[in-house]
């Protein structure tokens, strides 16, 4: 029976199979990159997408080295390794990263919540000290009758105590029981300017009542007239017809000239 001769030398043979390493290499490489990446915040992303594919590649080595096609097996099973490590670490390294996200937009949004909470209160500006014009009292307060208001510019105003008169029944407003007053009035001139005398008293009780003033010389009635010169001094008398009913506490308001600040003097009738 023929047998086939044995391959001899010149006998040409099949050429041994090469090993397909490829992918368990490809795996080691990637798994390696995708570990050191994931570490990198703003590339964790990257590192997630790296790790997939190292596990990928070095599942498929494994399987081509149990086949007996790749002699890489341990190379396969480390790039897997690593790939699974690089995605563990990406994922975590996300959640991180959004968990430190939500922390830092809480705060900001708790600050702005406090910032608007909170009420705005405009800083006090300092007022500057200012002194009174000419035309203004240098203390406003009122004063007794008797007393002195003095003007910034030198003008100084008295308004002496009420005195009582008997009244002439024939004067115009007076009536039977009703009491007559005169308010004396004394204006000092120390200022440079002339100065208009307009002055014109305005009275009324502690109950807030005016008192009607009398008009005409037989009443008294002297008024202010003409103009103050510099270092000068006038007087004038203002008589007023007080009603039975009216209070006996009385506050007179007048100013020294058209313009000026008024000056109140208060007290009984004299």
């Amino acid at each position: 029976m023929p047998t086939s001769p044995p391959d001899g030398p010149g006998t040409p043979g099949f050429p041994p199979q090469q090993p397909r390493n490829g992918p368990g290499s490809a795996a080691l490489v990637i798994g390696s990159i995708g570990s050191f990446v994931a570490f990198i915040p703003l590339l964790s992303w990257i590192a997630c997408i790296l790790g997939i594919l190292a596990i990928a590649f070095g599942l498929i080595g494994y399987q081509s080295a149990r086949k007996g096609l790749a002699t890489n097996k341990t190379s396969a099973l480390g790039g897997a390794a690593l790939g699974g490590i690089a995605l563990a670490l990406a994922v975590i390294m996300v959640f991180a990263a959004a968990s430190f996200a939500g922390n830092m937009a809480d705060r900001a949004e708790k600050a702005t919540e406090r910032r608007d909470a909170a009420p705005y209160t405009v800083p006090p500006v300092p007022e500057e000290a200012s002194e009174p014009l000419d035309n203004e009292l240098v203390d406003d307060a009122p004063v007794r009758f008797g007393e002195t208001q003095n003007y910034a510019g030198g003008v100084r105003l008295t308004v002496a105590q009420p005195d009582e008169f008997a009244p002439d029944e024939r004067i115009s407003g007076v009536h039977a029981g009703d009491r007559a007053i005169r308010i004396r009035m004394t204006i000092v001139n120390n200022s440079d300017e002339p100065l208009d005398l307009t002055a014109l008293p305005h009275l009324e009780d502690a109950n807030g009542k005016d008192v009607d003033p009398l008009f005409g010389t037989r009443a008294g009635n002297r008024p202010f007239d003409g103009v103050l010169a510099p270092g000068a001094r006038a007087t004038a008398q203002y008589p007023y017809v007080l009603p039975p009913r009216t209070a006996k506490e009385l506050r007179v308001e007048v100013a020294a000239s058209l313009g000026y600040e008024d000056g109140t003097w208060t007290g009984p009738v004299g």
